[in-house]
């Protein structure tokens, strides 16, 4: 994955705006509080002292609170929900601080957890901005990127500070609320703008990154193509039914078993059109041992595959009227495949690139049309690791725009039919048994 683009300027100004905002509700719960406590309302000065002692304690847990957004991945998250914290920390000082006019005891005790709330705000917002700005930032532009976040900080103290005095001219208790509740607002306000889209693409990056299972499954599900449709391109059910079918019923006779893997299998359509195809054969398959595999990368898809379940627009495109009758059943719009023939298709989540021993080996792998959205080396990585789940005589099918020429060795073109591959042991098995043929019967043929 490439790394998220740098802050820009601009970027720069926007993290310094959350610093202002977060500097405004610091200044009003530590020095305007500070002078409330002491000065109208005639609290001892260690009181207020305590309280802000008590919030810079708390930022002992910083490193921590920096760590969480690492393994997250996103800064915003961490950095909005720690400004909803110290904003509903600072108003809830300020009640606290109003309590105190009528019964210092209870205010007090509620200061404590609002000045605990400030000191958990502050931490997790302030931290994790830092580590954005230090992330983002082009190593030439980050000693100028800190002075102006910090400078835009103090000016958030300084331009609270000379506010809030005026406003709290003459001083009451409701007024002191009123205006801790109006600048924690527009802090938190200030910060969800600042923020908005600010790692936008680079947050997804990094949580990849860092290992997300659910957003990598979303991710997956959001990504991946599903087309596909019943008897799609005819061709290779027809391949399968007059040429692979009986070179398998004939090469496989002592074992009398058949397994067939549907390596992209989506919603189903391809594993059922086989399976059918198999049905139409239960007399010359009598006593055998017929599996179909179907895996794919899709959870979601996955699913639908194993209800069998298909509208009335998927059935009509490619499946025969009396194959529909033969093998579904209606459920009001849509139809369900039988359960003769799901009991047929086993369906497991698998990712093509992933390890696959665990599958087993096949007689006939279907890969179609998935090559198709992969780059050349990731095709030759896909067609390297199908190659050795081949049994000895065992045949790939793959798209109709597909091709492994210029791509892999492990398996080659079968000479009479495109899109059909066998396997490379095979292939230098009938070499190596023509070779060892007499020149006059080589003549005869």
């Amino acid at each position: 994955m490439t790394a998220p683009p740098p802050l820009g300027w601009l970027g720069i100004v926007r993290l310094g705006l959350v610093q202002t905002a977060l500097g405004a509700i610091v200044v009003l719960t530590t020095s305007t509080l500070n002078r409330v406590m002491v000065v109208e309302i005639a609290l001892p000065a260690i009181v207020p002292g305590l309280l802000v002692a008590l919030h810079y304690g708390v930022q002992l847990l910083r490193p921590r609170l920096g760590f969480g957004s690492d393994l997250g991945g996103r800064r915003t998250p961490w950095i909005v929900g720690g400004m909803a914290v110290l904003a509903a920390g600072g108003i809830l000082a300020a009640v606290a601080t109003a309590w105190m006019t009528t019964d210092p005891l209870a205010g007090i005790l509620l200061a404590v957890l609002a000045f605990v709330m400030i000191g958990l705000g502050v931490g997790a917002a302030g931290t994790t901005l830092l580590v954005l700005l230090a992330k983002r930032t082009e190593e030439r532009r980050r000693p100028v990127a800190a002075t102006i976040v910090w400078v835009m900080m103090i000016a958030g103290f300084v331009l609270t500070a000379g506010i809030a005095g005026k406003l709290l001219d003459p001083f009451s208790p409701a007024r002191l609320v009123a205006v801790a509740t109006a600048v924690a607002a527009a802090a938190l306000l200030v910060t969800i703008f600042a923020v908005r889209g600010i790692e936008g693409p680079a947050a997804l990056v990094e949580r990849l990154r860092h290992g997300d299972p659910k957003l990598e499954s979303a991710v997956v599900e959001a990504m991946t193509t599903n087309e596909t449709l019943f008897f799609r391109d005819r061709t290779p059910f027809e391949l399968f039914r007059n040429v692979i079918l009986p070179e398998k019923l004939s090469a496989n006779a002592a074992t009398r078993s058949l397994r067939i893997w549907c390596a992209a299998v989506s919603t189903g359509q391809e594993a059922y059109s086989l399976a059918m195809i198999l049905d139409e054969m239960a007399p010359r398959l009598a006593g055998w041992n017929v599996r179909i595999l179907g895996t794919d990368i899709s959870g979601e898809v996955l699913e639908r595959a194993r209800t069998g379940i298909y509208s009335q627009f998927e059935i009509q495109r490619g499946l025969p009227i009396q194959m529909l009758l033969r093998h579904f059943q209606q459920d009001g719009e849509k139809w369900q495949v039988s359960e003769r023939l799901r009991s047929m298709v086993e369906l497991k989540q698998h990712n093509l690139l992933e390890p696959n021993a665990h599958l087993g080996q096949f007689d006939v792998i279907f890969c179609r049309n998935v090559l198709i959205y992969f780059d050349v080396p990731t095709k030759a990585k896909v067609l390297d690791a199908l190659a050795p789940r081949l049994a000895p005589e065992g045949v790939v099918l793959l798209g109709a725009a597909e091709t492994v020429l210029g791509i892999s060795t492990s398996v080659v073109p079968d000479k009479e039919h495109l899109g059909l591959y066998r396997s490379r042991v095979s292939a230098n098995a009938g070499l190596a048994h023509l070779a060892s043929e007499p020149m006059v019967a080589r003549r005869g043929a």
